[in-house]
């Protein structure tokens, strides 16, 4: 089968939807598929091999110049200039911003495809796709990048399938105006997509409500990660307990939630027990994240802050953990880091939103707390004892066997041959 995968990059940042796309992409070629992984807006960063690309298209520079000056014309060969990864990737750690409070006029430009500011870079994209000879499917990695649908149905003629992985968040954070024309623009541009990926029945449920889906178009596969990188290994557990966050720094991703639950777990004096944060992940907040700093020193906190990880040191904090703690306040899509450290043999205590509740329930790798609750949060890692710390730590069987790249290449080729073969009405 030919798979055209279009693949967006998130500028300088490890991204857990670039992860996921890596996966599958890498997953459907080790099944003998013929995968096409299209770039766009910028190169990939992610800490996984990534299987070979096309060049960059929709490059951000000039999606961002089209929408700031949509009658600019420039010569192919400076247009091939701002589409080259180099310049990309360097505009990525100094200018291009992905600010989702910033960025609601060039989303909703882009979701409105063809007619959008940024239709000659989508042309230049269609131009490639038919001379590459046109694939079997088409795979769009998320709803935002739904305006292309169209546009792809038109001129190719394939089925479109396309992931939903926590676009709904992305736009919550967007004023109202941009928010609602972008979320009815998906639900518009939807009658052209074959069908919609969610990695899990609950947010399933939410997205259907989110960008009024129809039932029978959404399908759930869960995420998957690469088992064969993440192996366990089982350390004990000492007096002092290591609790780790890894992630983004942004308000939205919960650090204070759990600062604040050991605050409290301080004061509970949890008996023969110290506690220590170590802390991971690349600071999008500098203001928020200097009032963690501060809260931590005037609580005397035992903290630690170790910057932004490349796979092998993520793998190494990861083990030096006792306790996993991802406390997003909003319901995450993926869950990516969590499955990391459960198939390590960490426990983890996660919020009971999101993708999280059923990936405890299939791993048995840990325990929910209420969403955005410091006092809960506090309150369950008091209860736990080493021996549940212990028992948590075999999670990591049902990760090798539920969640790994090969499930999820399988399941998602299942897919494209249903949809190939007639549609979801089968």
């Amino acid at each position: 089968m030919k798979i055209t995968y279009l693949a967006a990059g998130a500028g300088e940042m490890y991204c857990g939807a670039c992860a996921h796309d890596v996966n599958l992409t890498s997953g459907l070629l080790a099944e003998g598929h013929d995968v096409q992984l299209v770039p766009l807006y910028t190169p990939i960063r992610t800490d996984l091999d990534i299987p070979p690309t096309t060049e960059i298209f929709l490059g951000g520079i000039g999606v961002f110049l089209r929408q700031q000056f949509p009658w600019l014309s420039l010569p192919v060969f400076v247009e091939k200039l701002l589409r080259r990864s180099d310049l990309l990737a360097w505009a990525g750690k100094r200018a291009v911003k992905t600010n989702p409070s910033s960025l609601g006029p060039m989303t909703v430009s882009i979701l409105k495809g063809k007619n959008g500011k940024q239709k000659k870079d989508l042309e230049t994209l269609l131009l490639f796709l038919e001379e590459e000879n046109c694939p079997d499917i088409v795979h769009i990695t998320n709803s935002l990048l739904s305006g292309i649908a169209p546009v792809l149905k038109e001129r190719l003629g394939c089925p479109v399938v396309c992931n939903i992985q926590g676009e709904d968040g992305f736009l919550d954070l967007m004023p109202e105006k941009y928010r609602k024309e972008a979320t009815e623009l998906v639900a518009l541009n939807a009658q052209y997509i074959d069908c919609f990926i969610s990695p899990s029945e609950i947010y399933k449920q939410r997205v259907q409500n989110y960008f009024s889906l129809p039932d029978d178009k959404i399908v759930v596969i869960p995420p998957a990660i690469n088992t064969d990188i993440y192996s366990f290994s089982w350390k004990g557990v000492e007096d002092t307990w290591t609790i780790g966050y890894l992630s983004r720094i942004s308000p939205e991703k919960g650090l204070d939630v759990l600062v604040e639950a050991i605050v409290s777990l301080k004061k509970k004096k949890k008996k023969g027990v110290a506690i220590k944060l170590k802390v991971a992940g690349k600071i999008m907040d500098y203001i928020f994240w200097e009032n963690i700093l501060l809260q931590a020193k005037a609580e005397g906190i035992v903290f630690e802050y170790v910057g932004e990880l490349c796979l092998e040191d993520k793998i190494k904090f990861l083990r030096e953990c006792s306790l996993f703690c991802a406390p997003s306040k909003q319901p995450e899509s993926r869950g990516t880091v969590a499955l990391e450290a459960i198939a390590l043999g960490v426990p983890v205590i996660l919020p009971e939103a999101g993708v999280f509740p059923e990936i405890l329930q299939q791993t048995k790798g840990g325990i929910l707390f209420q969403s955005s609750n410091s006092k809960d949060l506090a309150e369950k890692i008091h209860s736990l004892s080493s021996d549940d710390l212990k028992e948590f730590s075999f999670g990591h069987k049902n990760v090798q066997e539920k969640y790994s790249t090969k499930c999820l290449a399988v399941k998602t080729s299942r897919l494209y041959d249903r949809v190939l073969s007639g549609g979801m009405d089968k």
